[in-house]
Formats: structure tokens, sequence, C-alpha cells
């Protein structure tokens, strides 16, 4: 920085043949110079307080420049553990895939064995649904069968009922007309009564006696039971006991 210059006249050197100054012009001189360096020592403060005020200005902006330094620092650092914990989560992902492409390929084999059951299974339902079938083919075949002879044999079991029913009614006829005829006499009752049983093993009574030992037979070969000759109705006869069935 330029120093001011002092103000004031220039003094010439001092003349050899001048008169010697007088006290009160030293004295003036004297504080001449003083004024000049006051104002030197003026202008050097107002400088020097420039200068600092320039130099705080220079440490702010200086210490702004440090803060923004360490602030970047700290986001790099954010940044590098950012990373570092990225790398991470990516490195778990890796893992979790390898797994769940592992248990992918569980799984597909466990269903490739399910698909093979499956089928495995379905074959053996349709085999044994064609066995059901067959069964139930030759069953219903078996009863197709079997109801003619069924059917024949409760036509007989009627058939013998009522016949039964026309011996029973016909004996009790016989009855009742025998008594009604019993005070006649004894000639004629003995007559009657041989008369009478000759026409009636000669007549229709015979020949429905005879009907009754017949179905008497039948019964035993069909397995019927004797309880139909004693007038039983054909719906209360039963059928041959499992025991003593005919195929």
């Amino acid at each position: 920085m330029d120093v001011p210059r002092a103000t004031g006249a220039h003094h010439a050197p001092p003349d050899q043949n001048a008169q010697p100054a007088s006290a009160r012009d030293l004295w003036r001189e004297a504080r001449k110079l003083l004024s000049d360096l006051e104002e030197r020592l003026l202008e050097r403060r107002f400088d020097k307080e420039a200068l600092e005020r320039e130099v705080k200005a220079r440490k702010s902006d200086l210490q702004a420049v440090v803060d923004d330094i360490r602030q970047l620092q700290g986001e790099r650092e954010l940044a590098a553990q950012s990373t570092a914990a990225a790398a991470g989560i990516l490195q778990r992902l890796d893992t979790s895939l390898a797994a769940v492409a592992q248990e992918a390929s569980q799984l597909a084999v466990q269903l490739q064995l399910l698909r093979s059951k499956a089928v495995a299974d379905e074959a053996r339902l349709a085999q044994t649904r064609a066995t059901l079938e067959a069964g139930a083919q030759e069953q219903a075949e078996v009863m197709g069968r079997g109801r003619p002879e069924a059917e024949k044999r409760a036509a007989a079991q009627a058939e013998l009922a009522r016949i039964a029913r026309r011996a029973a009614d016909a004996a009790e006829a016989e009855a009742a007309a025998r008594k009604a005829a019993g005070g006649g006499g004894a000639q004629q009752e003995g007559g009657a009564d041989g008369g009478g049983a000759g026409g009636a093993v000669g007549g229709p009574l015979g020949g429905l006696l005879q009907g009754a030992a017949r179905l008497q037979e039948a019964a035993e070969e069909q397995c019927l039971p004797a309880e139909w000759l004693k007038g039983q109705s054909a719906g209360e006869a039963g059928g041959c006991p499992p025991s003593a069935a005919r195929d």
C-alpha cells in the first residue's frame, strides 16, 4: 500500500547566510510535523481496520469453504455407507433368488410326482369302475335269470292257496250238511253216510281232496309251508327257508 505523503510545504535547505530561526518558528514547525504524523497515524489506523475487516471476511469465506468441504465429506461417507448397504441388499437378493430357484426346482419335481400319481390313480379308478360295472352287469344278468323262476314260484303259491281254500270250504259245507241231516234215522243216516262218503270221494269233494293231496306233495317239492293247506291266504304264505331252497 502506498504511504501517503505528508502534507505541508517543501522546506529548502537552510541558507548559510540566513538568520537563525526564532523559537516561535521552531515551535510552529514542530507542530506542523506533529500534525502530519497524526494524519499519517490516522490513515494507517484506517488502513489497518480495513485490512482487519478484509481478513475477517476472508476468514468467514474460508470457514464456509471448510464447512462445505466437511459437508461434502459427510455426504461422501453417507454415499459410501449407502453403497455398502446396497451391495449387502443385492447379495441378500442373490441368495434369496438362489433359494427360490432351488425351491421352485423341488416343487417342479414334486409336481411331476403328483402328476404321475394322479395318472396312476386315474388308471386304478378306471380299472375299479370297469370291475364294478362288470360285477353290476353280471348281477343284473343273474337277477334277470332268477326273476322268471320267482314269478313262477309266486304264481304256484297263489294257486295252491286258492285250491286249499276251496277244499276247506267244501269240507265245511259237507260237515254242515251232515249235521243238518242227523235226525233222519239210523239206517238212513248209515246209508246216507255210506253213500255220501262214496259220493264225496267220487264227486267234487273227492277231487278236491285228491287235489289237496297233490298240492301237499307239490308244496313239499316247492318247500312251501304246511300251513297253506290249513286255510291261510296267499298273502300270508311264506317261501322256502334259506337252508331248504332249491336252485
